[in-house]
């Protein structure tokens, strides 16, 4: 069974918990005390030096985006045959840059951030971006998108839609 706490103990309970609640308080309100406080203001005395001192120059840091190219160089090379092409700028709606037949031997070069290009005898064409040789796929016509990073299949609806039977 448990005995009831008597007089004495309840006197030491009680006593105990005025302690801790006069040390937290006292923590409570010293600590709002010292954020009102104004800072406590420091001179300090520089004196020139007699002779310059040589500092390190700063590394030049180059900005990633000054880096990076916005513009790119396309060379599109009819290599094996003559290969009909559509070439648009930035995508399927953009302006028409070139539309024909690119005769056998020839080159068309274009200079911008991207292309969208129909490829009529893939098979036949050579595409260089930035003097890198890219690849293109060994059939028919082709919708890409040709840019810094290569080129990538036009998968979209409107691409495969519009292309003639």
């Amino acid at each position: 069974m448990v005995k009831p706490l008597g007089s004495f103990e309840w006197g030491i309970v009680l006593t105990g918990s005025a302690v801790v609640s006069v040390i937290a308080l006292s923590y409570a309100v010293g600590w709002d005390r010292s954020s009102l406080t104004a800072p406590e203001l420091v001179t300090v005395e520089v004196k020139a030096a007699a002779t310059p001192v040589a500092r390190p120059e700063a590394p030049v840091v180059a900005d990633p985006r000054a880096t990076t190219k916005s513009w790119s160089k396309f060379a599109i090379t009819a290599a094996s045959g003559d290969s009909w092409l559509q070439i648009r700028s930035g995508s399927f709606a953009g302006r028409t840059l070139y539309e024909g037949v690119l005769p056998l031997g020839e080159t068309t070069r274009l200079t911008s951030k991207r292309l969208w290009i129909r490829f009529g005898a893939a098979s036949h064409v050579q595409l260089s971006i930035d003097g890198r040789s890219a690849r293109l796929p060994a059939f028919g016509t082709f919708d890409a998108f040709a840019g810094p990073r290569g080129v990538v299949a036009d998968r979209t609806d409107y691409a495969t839609a519009a292309q003639s039977p």
